[in-house]
C-alpha cells in the first residue's frame, strides 16, 4: 500500500490486526474512533509519516502489539488510557519525534512521570521521549526505551536506576550529556 495517504477506521472495527498497514510508507493520517481495543503486532510498522487522530489511543485500548508503531517517525504524542494492559516489545521503537507521553492515572499497570512511561511492577521505564525527565524510583531503563529519539540532548539518570538494558539510548544522535547513574550495576549491549 505504498500509495495510501489516509484511511478512516469504521466504528465496527475494534481490532487493528497484525500488519494491517505495514509498510504503508505514504500513509500520513489515520482517522480512528474511541472503541479500538487492540493495535496488533506490526499494525503500522514502517509508516514514517503517519499521525493518528486524537481518538487513536482511546480509553478502550487494552493492547499495543510488538512493533505496532515501530518506525512511525512523526508520531509525537501518546495519551494512553486506564485500560491499557500490554505494550509489546519495540512497540514504539524508532518513533523519533515522541515528545509527550501521558497515561490515565487510574491505569493499574503503567504510570507516566516526566514524559516517561513506566511499568508499575518492577519500576521499569519502557518508553521515553525527547523531553523526558527520569524520576527517582525508576529501577530499570528498558530495551529501546529511548531508541532513535533524535532530539534528546541530555539525560540525568537517578541513583535508583540499577540497569540500563540493551539499546536503551541507541540512535540518540544528539545525546551529548549523560549525568548521574551512580546506582547502575549493569549496562546492556549498545545501551548508548
Amino acid at each position: 500500500c505504498r500509495n495510501l495517504y489516509s484511511a478512516t477506521i469504521p466504528e465496527k472495527v475494534t481490532v487493528i490486526p497484525d500488519s494491517a498497514f505495514e509498510n504503508c510508507t505514504a500513509l500520513e493520517y489515520i482517522e480512528t474512533h474511541n472503541k479500538i481495543t487492540v493495535f496488533g503486532d506490526r499494525a503500522f510498522y514502517n509508516c514514517p509519516k503517519m499521525v493518528l487522530s486524537a481518538a487513536g489511543f482511546s480509553d478502550s485500548l487494552t493492547e499495543i502489539g510488538e512493533s505496532a508503531f515501530e518506525g512511525c517517525e512523526d508520531l509525537w504524542a501518546l495519551y494512553l488510557g486506564a485500560e491499557l494492559r500490554v505494550i509489546g516489545k519495540n512497540a514504539f521503537n524508532g518513533c523519533a519525534d515522541i515528545g509527550v507521553i501521558e497515561i490515565d492515572s487510574a491505569n493499574p499497570y503503567y504510570y507516566s512521570s516526566g514524559n516517561c512511561l513506566i511499568e508499575r511492577e518492577g519500576q521499569k521505564l519502557v518508553l521515553g521521549s525527547n523531553s523526558s525527565v527520569i524520576s527517582e524510583g525508576v529501577k530499570i531503563i528498558g530495551e529501546n526505551a529511548f531508541s532513535e529519539r533524535r532530539t534528546l540532548m541530555s539525560i540525568d539518570i537517578p541513583e535508583s536506576v540499577e540497569s540500563v538494558e540493551k539499546s536503551a539510548f541507541e540512535g540518540c544522535i544528539e545525546l551529548v550529556t549523560v549525568t548521574g547513574g551512580e546506582g547502575i550495576k549493569s549496562l546492556g549491549e549498545r545501551a548508548f
